[in-house]
């Protein structure tokens, strides 16, 4: 299950790796602490979770003084989160970070709504298709980090969205940050685009 402890070039610090990790058919709700139904990885990279599988979960009313639904970190690729049911989240119900050059991380299929955030936010090198995402407080889909997010994306890996559903009836249903590559086709979209 583990991979080789490479140092991490930044600080010789050990970096823990996961591989071919399978979360399937879980029931999460009502977190505290951090609040993440699943939170992958570490923030910075010093952690990765890669080519692992995250289906057929149902994930609400999460809290804490974070409360994602799944949460992909930094350095984590190659994952497939799928046919999961989340919603009442705190931040986005899937937040895939900047997580840098490999294998992109696969979303699909899952049924996504009711984030006090963005409902998902993808952030860099990911596909992003056949889901339903729904009302979320600040847009349904979110491709690229916020204006005051850090870091920036570190790779030049386009975001791929389509055969989406996204729908937002007060604000925005897709939100382009700048600077990022997206690939954007033969979604439904009802709601306003940014």
């Amino acid at each position: 299950m583990f991979g080789e402890l490479p140092t991490h070039p930044e600080n010789d610090a050990i970096v823990q790796r996961v591989a071919r990790l399978a979360v399937r058919r879980c029931h999460i709700y009502r977190t505290g602490g951090h609040g993440e139904g699943m939170y992958l990885g570490q923030q910075g990279g010093d952690g990765c979770v890669f080519d692992s599988i995250f289906e057929d979960n149902l994930i609400h009313d999460t809290g804490g003084d974070q409360g994602d639904g799944i949460e992909i970190n930094e350095g984590s690729v190659g994952n497939t989160v799928r046919g999961n049911v989340i919603f009442n989240t705190k931040y986005p119900c899937i937040y895939v970070e900047n997580v840098g050059p490999g294998k992109p991380n696969l979303i699909e299929r899952n049924l996504c709504w009711g984030s006090r955030d963005n409902t998902v936010q993808i952030n860099g090198n990911a596909v992003v298709r056949n889901n339903i995402i729904l009302h979320g407080r600040r847009a349904a889909l979110r491709l690229g980090p916020e204006t005051e997010g850090f870091p920036r994306p570190r790779v030049d890996a386009p975001v791929k969205a389509f055969n989406n559903v996204l729908f937002e009836r007060r604000g925005f249903a897709v939100v382009f940050a700048p600077d990022l590559r997206v690939v954007f086709a033969n979604n439904s979209v009802d709601g306003a685009a940014e």
